[in-house]
């Protein structure tokens, strides 16, 4: 073989390997995004799981609320009032969440 055909069979070589190495890292990138959405997704179940619980607390509170001013009970009155007000906060948090994380 003459050292110009070593060069060329050398060249090509190392680039046919280094086109299939990084080509690998693509496919180990793309499998890495893949695992991030299920990731994703498994935080948005969460996030929706939190608003029904947070949704379901509002109409309890209310009825108890109402009770509450009836019988002039002042003190749960305003702990009820704090707590319908920290419902309707995390269901905005967490719909703001959600809707970031679909966003990704």
């Amino acid at each position: 073989m003459k050292v110009e055909e070593i060069k060329l069979a050398f060249n090509t070589n190392i680039q046919l390997n280094i086109v299939g190495i990084l080509q690998g890292d693509l496919g180990k990138g793309d499998s890495a995004i893949a695992n991030g959405r299920k990731g994703i997704q498994m935080a948005v179940d969460g996030y929706n799981q939190a608003i029904t619980v947070y949704s379901a607390i509002i109409p309890t509170a209310n009825k108890y609320l109402d009770m509450a001013k009836a019988l002039g009970e002042a003190s749960i009155q305003s702990q009820l009032e704090k707590v319908i007000k920290d419902a309707n906060e995390m269901i905005k948090a967490s719909n703001a969440a959600v809707t970031k994380l679909k966003s990704v």
